[in-house]
């Protein structure tokens, strides 16, 4: 059954618009010190800068929320592997 929630999840943040990969980096930086304050606020700079930006940042902004850093790093790491 995990599988099958970590493909949903998957299928899911794949249909997301991410930033470019100069932000994901950042993010994935902020996201290794834990530095969850920056991160928020990348995420309301994302949200003000293009809406299509708008899903992903809210996904950012609610691991962030709940302190899930290792889900968070994930997340953001599976985004910069799309990019390359």
């Amino acid at each position: 059954m995990r599988g099958s929630e970590e493909k949903n999840s998957f299928s899911a943040s794949a249909l997301m618009v991410a930033p470019s990969g100069k932000e994901l980096t950042l993010l994935l930086e902020l996201a290794k010190m834990g530095n969850i304050g920056r991160i928020l606020e990348r995420a309301v700079f994302l949200e003000q800068l293009d809406s299509q930006y708008l899903p992903f940042a809210q996904r950012l902004c609610q691991l962030a929320e709940s302190f899930e850093e290792k889900k968070l790093r994930k997340f953001i790491e599976e985004h910069i592997q799309h990019i390359r």
